[in-house]
């Protein structure tokens, strides 16, 4: 056990080993990351473009819309603010370079924290306890488990969920640590928990879907060690997370009454209509490979937990993932993150507990190969994963000039075409898949309040059922003021509408009327140039009617 005056030599030395077994497969990860551009995921994209226009004055919610919580605006602000320092220096550093960067720097400390917590809490467990054994290999398969989850969802990196799972491992690590039985607590744990409950929080406030998850594990571990730990750590990323609440009621009073009275009763509502476009097989997007992974992550995970007890609470995080995906609703690849990292740790941990039975079997040599064998398989399984990508690169290269062989004119080829960089183009859609990262990459603004189109759909759905609140009513009216507003002005030489979604509700309301006077119809174009895996597949090929700005 650490103690005062002890050194920290012999635990910095476990957690070096643990990341150079991993350190490979974590370069060929950051090779891939950086060496590709325009991969962002959409939300990531969607989320840097609201904070680019934050930093122009504008307001979240009165000014545009989009759902996500205020302080991304603030987080995903941090690029241009760089850029913005470096200016000065005559360098320029692009903004999705930046958030890459940041990404791979907050991998980097999340996984270290979790190591250190992993070998400070083994250290601090009672000589006698079972789980002691147990518990050292859980440095080697925490690395392994990062590898793991980052290449299965390296076309979701940066999303809300990975951001937050980010802060859910080091979490879950320090609170089974701390609901067993140690002899003294090893020098710094006050620190750590401070830090890992401010670390959750901030992963917590950045969506309000992940408090449930959060209070869910807390729950696993009261019923499971029949008591609570109330800790520093819960006392920080409490105090985060009700700060965070309070500062969303404090909100200036625009603000305030379009977040909550707006926003966030249209985010609530969202599934009061059933999307067609995920109603089909192979329809948007056919996830069974994660599904299938967390169940049979899930059924190992049962049939090795008296081995290694730290697989419990990772069935439940894996279990929370599945039910937040479903509470979700709209089937998207990013909404399984949460499901999947869970998914990835358990199938680490076992690997990790069945070397360790294997090296308890003392078969010759079976040391050695050991020592080397994780780090050999990881490199095998990053080399695999950055193939797989590539391959899979190439077929989406190949979509756009599969659909021009066919006459069917692509999305990104008439946003080029039709516009030059800075033009604001207007693209109204369900889903952000079409515009972003898109829009984001050829260097257009969007043109309209609407960032993307959910709100169109539901309210029109809510209509239907007749089920209009007096402050939705209101959205409604300012809302549709504001799109007639952005199209009367003509700013913007080119719109496009989503025919399976937007475009029936646009031709029942008064936009049809002011979009008609301003611009013409002059075909469509399909949503194909990214529209297939390893990106979100969103609905089929997702048709657009194009409008071009009439000549005056």
């Amino acid at each position: 056990m650490l103690v005062q005056g002890q050194s920290f030599t012999p635990h910095i030395k476990q957690i070096l080993k643990a990341l150079l077994i991993a350190l490979p497969a974590l370069l060929l990860f950051a090779f891939d990351l950086f060496s590709h551009h325009g991969d962002l995921a959409s939300s990531v994209a969607l989320r840097l473009d609201a904070a680019q226009l934050v930093q122009q004055g504008l307001t979240p919610y009165v000014d545009f819309w989009d759902w996500s919580q205020p302080i991304n605006y603030w987080f995903c602000g941090l690029p241009f603010a760089l850029n913005a320092a470096l200016e000065g220096l005559h360098n320029y550093v692009p903004p999705e370079l930046s958030f890459k960067a940041a990404l791979f720097a907050l991998i980097l400390f999340s996984l270290c924290l979790s190591l250190l917590i992993a070998v400070l809490g083994r250290e601090a467990l009672a000589d006698d306890s079972p789980l002691r054994e147990q518990a050292g290999e859980l440095p080697l398969a925490i690395a392994a488990g990062y590898v793991i989850a980052l290449f299965c969802t390296r076309f979701e990196s940066g999303v809300l969920q990975e951001l937050f799972m980010l802060a859910l491992i080091p979490w879950t690590i320090f609170r089974w640590f701390n609901y067993q039985q140690m002899q003294a607590r090893p020098r710094g744990w006050r620190l750590f928990s401070v830090l890992v409950g401010l670390f959750l929080g901030l992963g917590t406030i950045l969506d309000l879907p992940h408090l449930p998850v959060v209070l869910g594990l807390e729950l696993f571990f009261l019923a499971a060690y029949g008591r609570y730990k109330f800790d520093l750590a819960v006392l920080a990323g409490g105090a985060v997370t009700l700060a965070d609440i309070i500062w969303l009621h404090l909100l200036p009073a625009t603000m305030n009454k379009a977040f909550w009275q707006w926003t966030m009763p249209i985010r609530a509502r969202q599934f009061v209509r059933f999307d067609a476009s995920i109603s089909a097989y192979v329809a948007s997007p056919d996830r069974r490979d994660a599904l299938y992974m967390m169940a049979l992550s899930i059924v190992v995970a049962l049939l090795l937990q008296v081995k290694q007890d730290f697989l419990r609470p990772l069935i439940v995080v894996a279990a929370l993932g599945l039910a937040l995906y479903v509470g979700e609703g709209d089937g998207l690849s990013s909404g399984l993150v949460v499901a999947v990292w869970g998914s990835s740790f358990i199938f680490a941990v076992a690997g990790a507990t069945l070397c360790r039975s294997l090296a308890q079997t003392k078969v010759a040599g079976a040391s050695a190969l050991l020592s080397a064998l994780p780090a050999v398989l990881l490199l095998l399984l990053g080399a695999a994963a950055t193939y797989s990508l590539d391959r899979a690169r190439d077929v989406v290269r190949q979509t756009p000039v599969v659909f021009r062989e066919q006459a069917k004119t692509d999305i990104f080829d008439v946003i080029n075409t039709n516009s030059k960089s800075g033009d604001p183009v207007i693209v109204l859609c369900d889903y952000p898949m079409p515009i972003y990262p898109l829009l984001f990459d050829l260097d257009r603004r969007p043109g309209s309040y609407l960032l993307w189109s959910r709100p169109l759909r539901v309210l029109n759905a809510i209509n239907h059922f007749n089920a209009m609140t007096p402050a939705l009513a209101e959205f409604e009216k300012f809302l549709y003021s504001r799109l007639e507003s952005d199209i009367s002005r003509g700013q913007s030489p080119l719109i496009l509408v989503a025919k399976n979604t937007v475009a029936p509700v646009v031709e029942n309301s008064s936009l049809k009327k002011v979009l008609a006077a301003a611009y013409e119809r002059s075909g469509e174009c399909y949503y194909c140039s990214v529209n297939k895996a390893p990106a979100e597949y969103c609905g089929f090929e997702t048709g657009f009617d194009i409008y071009r700005r009439r000549v005056k």
